[in-house]
């Protein structure tokens, strides 16, 4: 059997690498792929080749890549199936990672008949680059939700939110992809006094337009906590600080200065369990260290 592999809209692995994660894509994903398929095809937008990723010759010969070119990514999408139309006929099944790059699968199934797989991460409605691509998106990502053979959702919230779309409730499948907190909050401790030493949990804010962070809900560990440092943008002061009059915590709030000394700017100590850092905010920092 063959597995063919679709990235989201401009993804490839050169893309996956410029975050750090294209090592986290080749051993699970890739790795576990060629070991239980005969072949797999990875279908990129960019113009690369996977000896660039890994030195492993048994996964180089079970892994082809078919790479883009300079075209739009819009154009690449729609020009995919006509010049990899043998290489997506071939296929047993298609596995499209983010439902923004499901064209190329809609219409392999359209007219070779290969079902595919898409997963439906985040909230795309708010990854827009423009009001264009936005509406674009949503165009392509109901489209793909109605025709999928099965849908991969990491959260309840996004599985009531494709149920509109999804024909089949059973193709709905929910696969977390990270620690579920209403299952494993952080717990709290007791200062040197044997006081109740307050759990602190700093939600600090992405600076990059393509995953806006929200504030916690309110059944959070987060915003339940006695206290929640935060690094955000002015647009979400206002919301952040309402919400803590609302819950009745109390929101301590600093800049952090995107520098090699950004991790310590969070004054991230004994009293705080959990962060999520904006990974541009330290990338300066770790690759100084």
């Amino acid at each position: 059997m063959i597995l063919g592999l679709l990235p989201e809209i401009r993804g490839g692995l050169g893309e996956l690498a410029r975050t750090g994660q294209h090592s986290r894509f080749v051993e699970g994903y890739l790795r576990p792929y060629a070991r239980a398929f005969d072949e797999v095809r990875y279908f990129s937008y960019l113009g690369e080749s996977l000896e660039r990723y890994t030195d492993d010759a048994e996964l180089r010969a079970r892994v082809r890549i078919f790479s883009g070119g300079r075209r739009h990514p819009w154009l690449h999408t729609l020009a995919m199936p006509i010049r990899y139309r043998r290489e997506l006929r071939e296929c047993s099944v298609l596995r499209v990672f983010q439902v923004t790059g499901v064209v190329p699968a809609l219409i392999a199934k359209r007219w070779f008949g290969v079902p595919f797989v898409t997963t439906y991460g985040f909230w795309y409605s708010k990854l827009t680059r423009s009001a264009v691509t936005g509406s674009l998106g949503r165009v392509v990502a109901a489209l793909g939700l109605r025709v999928a053979d099965a849908v991969i959702v990491p959260t309840q919230e996004l599985a009531a939110h494709v149920g509109r779309w999804v024909p089949d409730p059973a193709a709905i499948h929910m696969i977390p992809n990270g620690v579920d907190t209403s299952r494993f909050p952080p717990g709290g401790s007791r200062d040197a006094g044997g006081a109740e030493d307050p759990l602190r949990g700093p939600p600090v804010a992405r600076e990059e337009p393509s995953r806006r962070w929200s504030p916690p809900s309110p059944s959070s560990p987060a915003a339940s906590s006695s206290g929640s440092p935060w690094s955000a943008s002015a647009a979400l002061r206002e919301r952040l600080e309402r919400m803590a009059g609302e819950l009745g915590v109390s929101l301590e709030g600093r800049p952090v200065r995107r520098s090699p000394d950004a991790a310590r700017d969070l004054h991230v100590g004994r009293r705080v369990r959990a962060a999520v850092l904006d990974r541009r905010a330290l990338e300066g920092s770790c690759s100084r260290r």
